[in-house]
């Protein structure tokens, strides 16, 4: 039915969009989008659809990977200086400057006596997500790409064309052991055969990346 994975991820997305899926709790209609092959630092899932809030207020400028770790490291510490930072990640004091100065004008924290504490909390306007990897064939290699995207996801699937399922269904017992949902696509559906429970992200910091990311794409940069 389908030529390639480009052909598959395509008829994936028309189906999501749709809402042509069965069995599937996690799909709402509205504050909803849909992502390809995106890059967040632990593996490139095909698809990504998340689920979202709309944003209380609006960012000049939004966190990277580094910056997040930055915010993490001083939410826990309570208190720290230049020092500890430049100790704990063994970046370069400019690096450091930049983000902490990233930090301080989104008042994420503050400066007090040449240490740097925490002055707001984070919060995160994506709600749900559901990270996808589509192959034509090869079930093992998705599944364990799929696991991967469990580090930022609440719900984590394989996508196989319906004819190529068997193979995937026969070892449905891996992919409850990983806690990995499986589903086989047609031309004009999606069937779920296996949705394991949402679960919440292994890191809470990449959790954060993805929010960065969709932050990006649902509001105006002043």
């Amino acid at each position: 039915m389908f030529k390639t994975e480009k052909d598959l991820v395509k008829n994936i997305t028309n189906n999501l969009l749709a809402n042509r899926v069965v069995g599937f709790p996690f799909l709402p209609t509205e504050n909803l989008k849909i992502f390809h092959e995106l890059k967040l630092g632990y593996g490139v899932p095909d698809v990504v659809v998340t689920h979202y809030t709309t944003p209380s207020c609006l960012r000049s400028a939004y966190l990277n990977y580094f910056d997040l770790l930055l915010l993490d490291l001083i939410i826990s510490k309570k208190k720290v200086d230049i020092h500890l930072i430049m100790n704990t990640t063994k970046s370069s004091k400019n690096r450091i400057k930049v983000s902490l100065l990233k930090l301080i004008n989104e008042e994420f924290i503050a400066i007090e006596n040449d240490l740097y504490i925490p002055n707001k909390p984070y919060q995160s306007i994506v709600t749900q997500t559901l990270a996808i990897e589509a192959k034509l064939y090869s079930w093992k290699r998705a599944l364990k790409q799929a696991y991967r995207y469990k580090w930022f996801s609440e719900h984590s699937f394989v996508f196989l064309p319906k004819e190529n399922i068997k193979p995937a269904q026969k070892n449905i017992e891996l992919f409850k052991k990983y806690e990995v949902g499986l589903a086989s696509v047609c031309e004009d559906s999606i069937n779920v055969i296996y949705a394991p429970c949402p679960s919440q992200p292994i890191c809470s910091t990449m959790k954060a990346v993805l929010n960065e990311h969709v932050l990006q794409c649902s509001q105006t940069v002043i």
